[in-house]
């Protein structure tokens, strides 16, 4: 993956064009956001301003039946979050984390884990929970904020029945029981509850803090439309029109993956777009679904669209449908990006009964590169040697992850004031001892993985120098990512097969690129 944007847009006429990069930018929301999710309740999301300390977490209900018995645990991230008990207990010292169940037992510090809260109740009389207006707080949680970036809160409901009084006894009407939960699964049969959400909100508890309606969703916050960026890393691209935001403040969206949830607030202008880069898509995830969802805040309400899931195996097959002569080296491209998706999952074992490339036809697979050409070695860690270096380079390697890049190994006895430069077409980039990594077992050697690679510099070469306060005091070393492949291109394992796939890749990248 390679950092010569290749950007593809979706549009009505599918009109493939080049994006530029640095247009407008918009600052970052700072602060924690917080993520409320559940195996019962919708997540929600909402990123915190710096300056406040307290967050809470909530998990609302709407039913027109009352709590018969419920069992709960609840987790959260204690490097982010400090759950305080006196934060969570009105003025007389009662629990506030199940507010409507006076008689819920609560243990806050299960096996003195410091993440891991759990509630449990069971009365015949009924807790009074259900509401005919808005939905109230099955359990809410108030944290203090101890970091930045990203904390989860989630709640696991192994059990939740409800119910209706007898008028006569005053206990359970037997015929009303229902079931909604059970063992952590969601009961088929549930018809009482109207709607279930976690809701965060800055501060203490606070039930007005709780929305008329408990899913915040707002239909009008969709997406226009996705599209990829094939550079250093895959990126897929968020498309929002503005007028969509038109009345909102705020946006963000959050990119689920699995079981990772990524906020992102940080967007770029195109035309009439917002756009939302999320750049985490390893190769090996080529095949997964990709869920967004918008959230923004309107009249002091903060709100969220529908989830809008894309895949970059569907986006090449939905492009395979275009007239191939036209698309030809296009086409070519994302083939060999699919075969590159196929054998990193190969590589390290994930997913493997469904490659992202298993469904390409005869035809479709004749069009990918396979000829990797003659490949030359350019690695020599002496090509321009000084008189009495203090730094050593030791060897090169290629790294492979998100992007990839080449990882350079040099000792020296003091990384203080030494800077290390790597060019590449006449492109210098520069790096300091904050980028520099101890390697394990070794005394004095460090490594510096190095990523800006454009598609066109695969068989280019880098050099290394290193520098102390402006002086060289290395001999030049040059290595390039040819050269990683030419030693281990025979090596007829899963670790060939991948580089090869990969350099089949950076070429079709560099042909459709021109």
């Amino acid at each position: 993956m390679f950092k010569k944007i290749i950007s593809t847009v979706l549009s009505v006429c599918m009109v493939l064009t080049c994006l530029s990069v640095g247009i407008v930018s918009a600052s970052a929301a700072e602060g924690l956001t917080v993520t409320g999710t559940s195996n019962y309740f919708d997540s929600f999301s909402k990123v915190v301003n710096s300056g406040e300390n307290k967050v809470t977490v909530a998990f609302a209900i709407k039913s027109d039946k009352d709590l018969l018995n419920a069992e709960w645990y609840l987790t959260y991230d204690n490097t982010k979050l400090e759950f305080i008990d006196d934060d969570n207990m009105d003025i007389d010292g009662d629990w506030t984390i199940m507010p409507y169940v006076p008689n819920a037992v609560i243990n806050t510090d299960v096996g003195n884990r410091h993440d891991t809260i759990c509630g449990n109740v069971s009365s015949v009389s009924l807790a009074k929970i259900s509401s005919t207006d808005k939905p109230k707080s099955f359990v809410s949680v108030t944290f203090e904020i101890i970091g930045t970036g990203t904390a989860n809160v989630d709640l696991q409901l192994r059990n939740l029945t409800l119910g209706t009084k007898d008028p006569s006894t005053g206990l359970l009407d037997p015929d009303t029981e229902e079931v909604a939960v059970v063992l952590y699964e969601t009961a088929t049969d549930s018809t009482s509850v109207k709607s279930s959400s976690a809701v965060v909100y800055e501060g203490y508890y606070d039930e007005s803090n709780i929305p008329d309606d408990s899913t915040p969703e707002d239909s009008s916050l969709t997406f226009k439309s996705y599209s990829l960026s094939l550079a250093s890393n895959i990126e897929m691209n968020f498309n929002v029109a503005q007028s969509t935001l038109e009345g909102y403040t705020d946006p963000y969206i959050v990119v689920s993956v699995g079981n990772e949830k990524t906020t992102i607030s940080d967007y770029t202008v195109s035309g009439t777009n917002y756009v939302f880069k999320y750049n985490k898509i390893y190769p090996q995830l080529i095949g997964d679904d990709i869920t967004a969802v918008l959230h923004a805040t309107k009249n002091g309400s903060e709100k969220y669209g529908p989830e809008y899931t894309r895949s970059v195996k569907g986006y090449c097959t939905n492009m395979f449908k275009y007239d191939h002569t036209t698309y030809a080296k296009f086409h070519t491209l994302l083939v060999n990006l699919l075969n590159y998706g196929a054998q990193a999952q190969t590589y390290i074992g994930y997913n493997t009964s469904n490659l992202c490339n298993k469904d390409l036809t005869a035809t479709q697979k004749s069009w990918a590169l396979t000829d990797l050409g003659t490949l030359n070695s350019v690695r020599n860690m002496n090509a321009e040697p000084i008189s009495n270096p203090t730094v050593t380079f030791n060897a090169a390697s290629l790294s492979l992850g998100s992007t990839v890049g080449i990882t350079m190994y040099f000792t020296t006895d003091n990384i203080a004031n030494k800077t290390i430069v790597a060019t590449v077409s006449g492109n210098e980039y520069s790096f300091t001892s904050e980028d520099f990594e101890p390697v394990s077992g070794y005394t004095n050697r460090y490594k510096l993985t190095f990523s800006d690679l454009y598609a066109n510099d695969m068989r280019k070469t880098v050099t290394f120098r290193a520098y102390q306060n402006g002086t060289l005091v290395s001999n030049t070393a040059t290595y390039s990512i040819e050269s990683y492949v030419a030693a281990h291109t025979n090596d007829g394992n899963t670790v060939a097969n991948l580089i090869n796939a990969m350099y089949l890749y950076g070429e079709a990248a560099k042909a459709y690129a021109g």
